[in-house]
């Protein structure tokens, strides 16, 4: 969160903007929020130039997203599961590859040591055998935002419901051509992440949805966008 001081320094930077009919950027505020004190920020100023691609760190619908305190307490891998009856699990970590949390990780069993190198596994435990399937590359780069529609209807949240989120989309179109999507709901009420059972489409493209505090806006412009209309 940004402290007084940063936001006096956002307020003042709108003040001259607007006074100057310039326009106005996400990254502009932010920069100058980082200028006026780095603390609240992990990355130097130059990150919001290029936002999108800073590992952890989301734009989406004229807000800010941030991933990164999930890994301050260590890396944790996110289970989605089936029906009762289903032996596959999908698997998820946020910022950093399965094999971070290693021993969460090994818990898996997943045959190929390099299964490890992925964000997103589809996992088959048929009771003889385990099969896993990357959702993703080995790359961040393959994990991308999106905006995430639930399905059947509005999602209820303690802030009201939630029709359209941002969501996190795992490609692994350059080897398996599967995928994982996250909607990321904000419920600043939930402070342990609540993970909805999968939905399968085609072959091995999976959607679930992760409800948490942690899903919620870091800093939002749209209410800086309404005052300046």
């Amino acid at each position: 969160m940004f402290n007084n001081k940063a936001l006096i320094s956002i307020g003042s930077a709108l003040l001259a903007l607007a006074s100057n009919a310039c326009k106005i950027t996400p990254q502009t505020l932010l920069t100058l929020a980082f200028e006026q004190d780095p603390k609240p920020m992990m990355y130097d100023s130059s990150v919001f130039e290029n936002w999108d691609n800073v590992p952890c760190q989301y734009y989406w619908n004229d807000a800010f997203y941030s991933l990164v305190d999930l890994n301050s307490i260590g890396p944790t891998l996110y289970t989605s599961t089936g029906s009762v009856s289903s032996d596959t699990d999908v698997v998820f970590n946020f910022c950093q590859n399965l094999g971070a949390a290693q021993t969460q990780y090994n818990a898996l069993n997943c045959p190929d040591t390099t299964d490890g190198n992925y964000y997103a596994l589809e996992v088959v435990d048929d009771g003889s055998s385990v099969t896993c399937t990357p959702l993703s590359t080995d790359s961040l780069s393959s994990v991308s935002v999106t905006t995430y529609t639930p399905p059947f209807g509005p999602i209820s949240t303690s802030g009201g419901d939630v029709s359209e989120t941002w969501g996190l989309y795992y490609n692994a179109t350059d080897s398996t051509g599967c995928s994982l999507t996250v909607g990321m709901v904000c419920d600043k009420d939930v402070t342990t992440a609540t993970i909805t059972q999968y939905l399968q489409s085609n072959t091995c493209d999976f959607t679930t949805t992760y409800t948490s505090k942690d899903a919620c806006p870091l800093f939002s412009l749209s209410t800086i966008w309404e005052f300046l209309d």
